[in-house]
């Protein structure tokens, strides 16, 4: 059990990142890090971090949408985005976005296999 924990659901966070994207958007690039730390269970604390590159249609307003909807996510935390380029017909946008992992997103595999 030591070995899993703090282990993260892969699975699960990214299924629930699928679910808070809005449609117009895709990621061009995921990567993903596990902290190494083991006071994850702190309140606030981050467990690791996401970064993503997007690209899109709707402008602005899409990266608006991305900022909302992975901030509704309980695993996530702490969105932000950076070098965000809108296409001069005012509808095609791409940005990169970083988010930090929260500890919602820790698997209970080390509880079950204790259990």
């Amino acid at each position: 059990s030591g070995a899993l924990q703090g282990d993260v659901d892969w699975v699960r966070v990214m299924g629930q990142l699928g679910t808070v994207m809005p449609g117009q958007l895709t990621l061009t690039s995921l990567s993903a890090a596990k902290t190494t730390s083991s006071s994850s269970s702190a309140a606030g604390a981050s467990v690791g971090t996401l970064d993503f590159s997007v690209k899109g249609t709707g402008g602005l307003p899409a990266v608006a949408a991305w900022i909302q909807g992975l901030q509704s996510d309980p695993d996530v935390s702490q969105v932000w985005v950076t070098g965000v380029q809108v296409k001069a017909n005012g509808g095609d946008v791409s940005f990169t976005s970083t988010a930090l992992l929260t500890p919602a997103s820790e698997s209970s595999r080390a509880r079950e296999v204790q259990g």
